[in-house]
C-alpha cells in the first residue's frame, strides 16, 4: 500500500486496519515522500504483526495526518530508539493531528532529522533544513510520548500528552550541540516515573545536551518530578508556562555531575506561573559549570515538602540560584522553607535578588554565609512574614550541610553586617509581619496532592 502511494497522496477511508512493518524507504518507493491522511477520528491502524509499526527512513517531506495509531501494547523488536511512529533522517517530516496510544516504548520518535551547515571559523553548526513538526497530536498511554534526538529545529507544538509511564516530551542530543527545537503550546498531564531514578524520568519536558531550545506557553500538570528539566543546555528560554502539581522541582536547570566540559550556560526563566510543587525554580550545579541566568517575572505558590519517596532532600523553596544570576520581579507565596535562596556555600557568584514580593514563607531570603562565596546583593524586596514568625527571618545567612543534614542558620537579618558578612550586601528591603488588610484570606497548602 505505502509503496504504491509514495509520490502521490494516500487518503485512507474510514475503518480499523491491522498492520505492521509499515515502512517508507528509498528502497521501496524510490525516495519519493509519502503523504498519508484521513479524516481525524475515522481511521485506526492497529499494530498486530511485525517488528515495527511505522518507520520513515531517509525520505524527506513526508506528511502523516489525521490517523490513529494503536500500538496495541505490542513491543518493538527493533533495537535503538524506535517508536510507534519513527522518522529517521527524514527531514521536514510532519506528523499532524494524529493520535498515538498504547506504546510500551516511545510514541513518536524523530532521530537525526534536519540538516546543518558550518558557519564561521568556530565551526558552529547552524540549521539549513528543519527536522519537521509534530503538531496537534494526542499521545497517551505510552512509556514516553515524544522523543526528539540529534535533530535540528524540531517543532513540537499544540499537542496533548497524557498518562505516560516515564516522560512526556524529550529533546536530546548525543553530545552537547545546537538543537534549536521549539516546545510550545502543549498540554502535558500525569507523567509518572515508573522506571525510578532521581529525575531522569517523571518530567513533562526534558532537555538534555540540547542548546538553543525554547519551552514556552505549555500547560503542564501532575508530573512526578519536574515540568521542565534542562540538563547540560546552553541558551535556553523557559517562559510563559502554566505549571501545577509537581512532585519535585517545577523548573530545574541543572548540570550533570562529572560532565567535564559540558555546561549549562545562559538561561532565561521568565513569566512562568507555578502553583503546588516540591520547589519552584532552581538554576544549580555552579560547581559543575551551571550558571548565567535571568529569573524574572515568575509567580511561585505553595512550594511544600515533596511526597515523592525518591526525593531525598528537603523541598519547599520558591526560587534558588548559584552562579551569575539575577532573581528579579518575582512573586513567591507560601514556600514552606525559603522564598528565595542565593548561593550554596562557596558556590555563589554575582547574585542579585531584587524587587521581589515574598509572602508567608518560613524564611524570606537566604544567602550563603560561606567566606569563600562571591558577592550577593539583596535589595528592594518586599517580604511579609507569616503570623507569629519573627521579621528577623526575613533575610538570613545560612550554610548548607547536605541532603540529609539540611541547613544551619548562621545569622538572622540584624546580624548580617558588612563586617560579619562582607559578601552579602543588603539594600533597602522591607520586612514586616502585618497580616491585614486581607479581604479574602487564602490559606497555604498543607501538603502536595497524592497522584
Amino acid at each position: 500500500m505505502l509503496r504504491e502511494a509514495m509520490g502521490s497522496p494516500l487518503f485512507i477511508v474510514a475503518g480499523t486496519y491491522d498492520v505492521g512493518n509499515l515502512s517508507v524507504r528509498t528502497s521501496n518507493g524510490g525516495g519519493a515522500p509519502l503523504v498519508m491522511e484521513a479524516n481525524p477520528g475515522t481511521v485506526t491502524l492497529r499494530f498486530t504483526t511485525g517488528t515495527f509499526f511505522l518507520e520513515i527512513d531517509n525520505v524527506p517531506d513526508c506528511v502523516i495526518r489525521g490517523i490513529t495509531f494503536n500500538a496495541n501494547g505490542r513491543p518493538y523488536a527493533e533495537s535503538g530508539n524506535g517508536g510507534a511512529i519513527t522518522a529517521y533522517r527524514a527531514h521536514r517530516t510532519r506528523i499532524d493531528r494524529c493520535t498515538v496510544h498504547g506504546a510500551p516504548g516511545m510514541g513518536i520518535v524523530f532521530e537525526q532529522c534536519g540538516t546543518r551547515q558550518t558557519i564561521g571559523t568556530t565551526g558552529t553548526d547552524e540549521p539549513v533544513s528543519p527536522a519537521g513538526a509534530i503538531a496537534g497530536c494526542e499521545v497517551y498511554n505510552c512509556d514516553t510520548a515524544i522523543f526528539g534526538v540529534a535533530n535540528v529545529s524540531l517543532s513540537v507544538t499544540g499537542n496533548v500528552v497524557r498518562n505516560c509511564g516515564n516522560n512526556g516530551i524529550l529533546i536530546w542530543q548525543y553530545s552537547p550541540r545546537f538543537d534549536g527545537s521549539t516546545v510550545s503550546g502543549n498540554v502535558i498531564t500525569y507523567i509518572e516515573a515508573q522506571g525510578g531514578g532521581t529525575g531522569q524520568r517523571g518530567n513533562g519536558v526534558n532537555l538534555y545536551r540540547a542548546h538553543g531550545c525554547t519551552v514556552t506557553d505549555n500547560r503542564i500538570r501532575y508530573c512526578k518530578f519536574s515540568a521542565v528539566r534542562a540538563n547540560v543546555c546552553n541558551d535556553t528560554i523557559i517562559s510563559g508556562n502554566n505549571i501545577y502539581a509537581m512532585g519535585e522541582m517545577a523548573i530545574y536547570v541543572e548540570e550533570t555531575d562529572g560532565a567535564s566540559g559540558e555546561n549549562d550556560v545562559g538561561t532565561v526563566v521568565g513569566s512562568n506561573l507555578i502553583d503546588t510543587c516540591g520547589s519552584g525554580i532552581s538554576v544549580t550545579n555552579f560547581n559543575n559549570g551551571g550558571r548565567l541566568a535571568s529569573i524574572t517575572g515568575n509567580v511561585v505558590r505553595n512550594a511544600r515538602q515533596s511526597n515523592n519517596p525518591t526525593v531525598s532532600y528537603d523541598t519547599g523553596t520558591g526560587i534558588s540560584a548559584e552562579g551569575d544570576c539575577v532573581v528579579n520581579g518575582n512573586v513567591v507565596e507560601c514556600a514552606l522553607r525559603y522564598g528565595i535562596v542565593v548561593g550554596t556555600n562557596n558556590y555563589a557568584r554575582n547574585l542579585i535578588a531584587s524587587d521581589n514580593v515574598i509572602r508567608r514563607c518560613g524564611i524570606g531570603i537566604a544567602a550563603s554565609a560561606n567566606a569563600n562565596a562571591g558577592h550577593m546583593l539583596v535589595t528592594d524586596n518586599m517580604i511579609q512574614m507569616p503570623a507569629g514568625v519573627s521579621t528577623e527571618n526575613g533575610i538570613v545567612a545560612y550554610t548548607y550541610l547536605g541532603e540529609t543534614s539540611g541547613v544551619r542558620i548562621d545569622a538572622t537579618m540584624s546580624g548580617i553586617t558588612p563586617s560579619t558578612y562582607p559578601k552579602i550586601h543588603l539594600g533597602l528591603n522591607i520586612v514586616h509581619d502585618q497580616q491585614t488588610p486581607d479581604p479574602v484570606p487564602v490559606p497555604c497548602l498543607a501538603s502536595l496532592p497524592v497522584f
